[in-house]
């Protein structure tokens, strides 16, 4: 499959449905994150975060590893532009488990003082802009 014939599909996948198509999401990111290390200028760049928002509602942590994959590859519009949030799954405290399995304990003091800001309508806030950019997309 093409970029462009996975952004077609991307787009095509409504929210409330990206349960059922878990395991394409899965290989998509996989494909897509592949192109973003390339290091050549991607056109589609922007389909590895609606991969990254739609496996994310779907909540299976067993796509943490994956998801942490991009965040920490080393790829600097990754690094920053990969939203930490999308690693929490639902909870800060997934994303910290995580963190102390890999022996990663910068990970966890960060995410020590992040969670002591931290309030559910934070996480709904971004979650319900991230749905917006992915509709208009």
């Amino acid at each position: 499959m093409t970029p462009q014939e996975r952004t077609s599909k991307l787009r095509s996948i409504a929210l409330d449905e990206a349960h059922e198509k878990h395991e394409w999401l899965r290989q998509c990111f996989k494909e897509e994150l592949e192109e973003r290390l390339k290091g050549e200028d991607y056109e589609e760049f922007e389909n590895i975060y609606h991969c990254a928002l739609l496996l994310h509602i779907i909540g299976d942590e067993s796509d943490l590893p994956l998801m942490y994959s991009a965040k920490c590859s080393g790829d600097m519009d990754l690094s920053s532009g990969f939203d930490w949030q999308f690693l929490f799954m639902k909870y800060p405290q997934t994303l910290k488990s995580y963190a102390l399995s890999i022996n990663r304990p910068d990970i966890v003091k960060w995410l020590d003082e992040y969670s002591s800001d931290y309030e559910e309508e934070h996480m709904a806030r971004w979650l319900e802009s991230s749905k917006k950019y992915h509709r208009r997309a």
